[in-house]
């Protein structure tokens, strides 16, 4: 059994070994539109189920934690259906299992196996020529371990949520699969807003407005809409939306106006720019994905000062390695192709890396 303090590190080192293997099958632009094999991308699901799945119960992933703490108090209590539950879903079947004392550990390999198959049919539905390739830049983003361990809730319902954007043509499909993420986790009401937006309204020149003044805003410490916004959710939500003292940031988990994740967050907005203006290429895949993440990270940028910043950072991170790659590996618009994607490969999960092996050490001795 591998610590739990060194459970993150494994994981980031195995996703690093398996996309340098990865890209070295990726030697020049013809590379990047002949179909691969799906095998290794489902070996590689197949993996991650169980080795986040059987995760130890322990400190290290504090959410998880708590929900196993709760299902020992709550052990053999009767179930009755709650309909006003705040994640209709979620909160019930949590309810339901603790009534039953069924295992703790299998509780978590369902969430598990929900939150990888849901990024992997979503990759698979997008990216059906590099379906490995895209599963590993996932992989590699900086949220994606932390939600699929600690925001269990989040994660699966963003994992979800994820199907439906990649079955939007479908809305049989896309509409049940929103509905499933927002009964397993309510934040996911931005993003599904977001997509019926995105879904009617294709002027991009809008989002990218609606961006920078979010930014501006932001810069400028405004939180009036982040304390509008508090008024219209539920009570856990209005605690994320909470304006905090700096002095008790840590605990609160604020980040506040950090240039490095504004950045960070502009990756996405950018190469859209670049590829819908000075390249001229249009897809309407990309057009819809660019247009979600940039309305909600726009959002994000107005809560900036708020409590567990980082989790409604989230509700636009999670889309953020499929805007990253999708120009690189669907588009067509450079001989030296290959060589950017690698860079765009390597500079994304050297991002992660840093951020969670040695910013914490710089941020300690600072």
């Amino acid at each position: 059994m591998i610590p739990a303090h060194l459970y993150q590190y494994t994981y980031l080192l195995i996703i690093t070994v398996a996309s340098l293997l990865c890209m070295n099958y990726y030697r020049s632009v013809e590379e990047l539109y002949s179909k691969k094999s799906i095998v290794p991308a489902f070996l590689l699901l197949i993996f991650l189920i169980f080795f986040i799945g059987f995760r130890p119960i322990d400190l290290e992933f504090i959410d998880m934690f708590d929900m196993s703490f709760i299902m020992d108090l709550r052990k053999g209590q009767d179930f009755a259906f709650d309909w006003n539950a705040d994640n209709l879903i979620y909160d019930n079947l949590y309810n339901y299992w603790c009534s039953k004392d069924y295992s703790k550990e299998y509780f978590f390999l369902i969430f598990s196996t929900i939150y990888f198959s849901g990024i992997f049919i979503a990759t698979r539905k997008m990216f059906r020529l590099n379906t490995l390739l895209v599963f590993l830049i996932y992989l590699g983003a900086f949220s994606t371990f932390s939600f699929g361990t600690n925001g269990i809730k989040a994660g699966t319902a963003a994992s979800l949520f994820l199907v439906a954007v990649a079955y939007r043509r479908k809305l049989y499909i896309a509409v049940p699969f929103m509905l499933l993420s927002l009964g397993v986790h309510h934040s996911m009401t931005l993003p599904i807003g977001a997509f019926i937006i995105a879904y009617f309204f294709k002027d991009r020149r809008y989002y990218l407005a609606f961006w920078f003044i979010c930014l501006f805003l932001s810069a400028f410490h405004v939180t009036y809409f982040q304390e509008l916004l508090s008024g219209y959710t539920d009570e856990q939500g209005a605690s994320y939306l909470e304006i905090v003292d700096p002095d008790n940031a840590r605990s609160k988990g604020v980040t506040g106006f950090r240039p490095d994740f504004i950045l960070y967050s502009a990756m996405p907005i950018f190469l859209g720019y670049y590829f819908f203006i000075k390249k001229e290429l249009w897809s309407s895949t990309f057009d819809f994905i660019w247009c979600i993440y940039v309305l909600c990270n726009g959002v994000w940028l107005l809560c900036t000062y708020a409590s567990f910043t980082n989790r409604i950072a989230y509700l636009s991170w999670f889309i953020y390695p499929f805007v990253l790659a999708y120009p690189f590996v669907n588009f067509a618009w450079s001989d030296r192709q290959e060589m950017y994607l690698r860079m765009c490969v390597y500079l994304h999960l050297g991002f992660t890396i840093f951020m969670n092996t040695i910013y914490p050490i710089v941020k300690q001795i600072i």
